[in-house]
């Protein structure tokens, strides 16, 4: 059985039970990474080797992969101080549970005010309801002035 694998590198590469031929004027390790599909350098080379294709086994860093592999984006440090409460709330919207709560919810909003870290959660049945536990959370922390806000 013959495979053909096609990319935008203007690169071809043509495989049967076993051999390999490649059509390209580039024979860099970058590229064979590229052409499959951004492999680890050992599944590269391994291929490469069992094929008996001749590359060039110098290794670079891989800028997509180096992104992919990242698990959370740098945030600047944040020098804002809250001074009051509720002065900035974040809210978290969590659903859809695979698992019923006894009160029929399937989603929870959580509120966190910003200044104390105190943090109201409400079982939520549908996310139509965020708007109301907003208003539940907002008349029970009465004396607060949200008109500012």
């Amino acid at each position: 059985m013959a495979y053909m694998f096609f990319t935008n590198l203007q690169c071809v590469v043509s495989c049967s039970a076993n051999t390999c031929f490649v059509n390209t004027n580039l024979n860099s390790y970058d590229l064979w990474h590229k052409c499959f599909g951004h492999s680890s350098s050992r599944i590269v080379q391994h291929v490469m080797h069992t094929n008996n294709v001749p590359f060039n086994k110098n290794v670079s860093l891989c800028d997509l992969c180096v992104q992919a592999k990242s698990r959370q984006l740098p945030f600047s440090s944040s020098h804002t101080i809250y001074i009051t409460l509720l002065q900035l709330i974040f809210v978290d919207i969590w659903g859809l549970s695979h698992i019923v709560s006894t009160t029929g919810s399937l989603y929870y909003i959580a509120f966190l005010d910003a200044f104390s870290r105190f943090t109201w959660i409400y079982l939520l049945t549908s996310k139509s309801q965020a708007t109301d536990a907003f208003f539940t959370l907002q008349s029970s922390c009465g004396n607060a002035n949200w008109s500012q806000y």
